[in-house]
């Protein structure tokens, strides 16, 4: 499974509506079950003290997002996080962050394992207009 440690995600302003899409090239014998999206200030803070931390399924949740292709078929696995406004808002404009997509990989043995496919840094752009409604 390739891993990218020096990902970025760009284009994103702060307090706005954000979907971060993901691809993965899975094992052999194994299929995405769930995701998750973590962003911290810090990479050694605690996930409960994460700015953002998102978990997603097969089932869509509108809020979080969707495994749209568990890659039980071709093993490639695909699907989306959703990072609304009210979660944005708690971001700081150009402050630098940190953020990692692992995935739980349920294998045919049934055995799980967890796989981190997508680490970096995040640096949200300031808005101009004010406007939320």
């Amino acid at each position: 499974m390739a891993t990218n440690y020096a990902a970025s995600i760009t284009s994103f302003v702060a307090w706005d509506f954000k979907q971060i899409a993901w691809e993965a090239t899975l094992p052999t014998n194994s299929q995405v079950s769930k995701a998750w999206l973590t962003i911290k200030a810090n990479e050694t803070d605690l996930d409960v003290n994460a700015i953002i931390q998102k978990e997603i399924t097969t089932v869509l949740a509108t809020g979080e997002g969707h495994i749209t292709d568990s890659g039980s078929v071709d093993g490639i696995a695909a699907g989306f996080f959703n990072m609304l406004e009210t979660e944005t808002i708690d971001i700081t404009p150009l402050t630098p962050m940190y953020y990692d997509i692992q995935l739980l990989l349920l294998m045919t043995d049934a055995t799980t394992r967890v796989a981190t496919v997508e680490k970096g840094s995040v640096q949200t752009l300031q808005g101009i207009t004010d406007a939320v409604t």
